[in-house]
C-alpha cells in the first residue's frame, strides 16, 4: 500500500468515528488542510474534522500511556472501618 493508500483508508476511519493507532496518528500529524482538499478531494469542514478527528485519538494514546499498570492500586486501603449495626 502506498501512503496515498494509507491516507485514504485513515481518512474513512476518521469518518467512520475508527479508533487510529498511533502510527496512523503520526501520519495525519503533517498533512495541512490545504492537502486534505488538493490531493484528497475533500472540501474545508471535511478536512476539519478528520484533523479534530486524529488529534482526539492521539490524545487518547498519550493519556493511555500516563497511567501505568503498577501505579494502580489493587485495593485502595481506608483506616477507616465500617460497622454494621445489630
Amino acid at each position: 500500500m502506498t501512503k496515498n493508500d494509507k491516507i485514504c483508508v485513515i481518512i474513512g476511519k476518521c469518518f467512520g468515528r475508527y479508533k487510529l493507532t498511533l502510527e496512523e496518528c503520526d501520519m495525519l500529524h503533517d498533512i495541512k488542510i490545504v492537502e486534505l482538499v488538493t490531493k484528497h478531494g475533500l472540501n474545508e469542514n471535511q478536512s476539519r474534522e478528520v484533523l479534530l478527528w486524529c488529534q482526539q485519538n492521539h490524545q487518547r494514546h498519550i493519556n493511555s500511556m500516563d497511567v501505568l499498570p503498577e501505579d494502580r492500586t489493587e485495593k485502595i486501603y481506608s483506616p477507616i472501618r465500617r460497622y454494621r449495626r445489630t
